[in-house]
């Protein structure tokens, strides 16, 4: 029983991570100014402040590094409380 709640559990957490780094990717890149931008590379499950910036860093991602105010708020799959 102690396996199967904290597989249960940890699986929770993976799923709200992915979505908790999308929102907050989100969330910034709304909020930044003309110079700052937030993108998200849902592939890799990051998000980078300036990804133009990062030369090496790649998104597998078929889309690439997509920035954060672009993605509606069902893509990240929000916690419904």
């Amino acid at each position: 029983m102690k396996q199967f709640v904290s597989t249960a559990y940890l699986g929770a957490v993976a799923t709200a991570a992915s979505s908790s780094k999308c929102l907050y990717c989100k969330r910034n890149d709304e909020g930044a100014g003309l110079l700052v931008t937030f993108s998200y590379c849902y592939q890799n499950d990051d998000c980078l402040q300036n990804a133009w910036n990062y030369i090496q860093r790649e998104c597998i991602d078929d889309q690439g590094w997509v920035r954060g105010s672009s993605y509606e708020l069902d893509f990240c799959e929000p916690d419904v409380i």
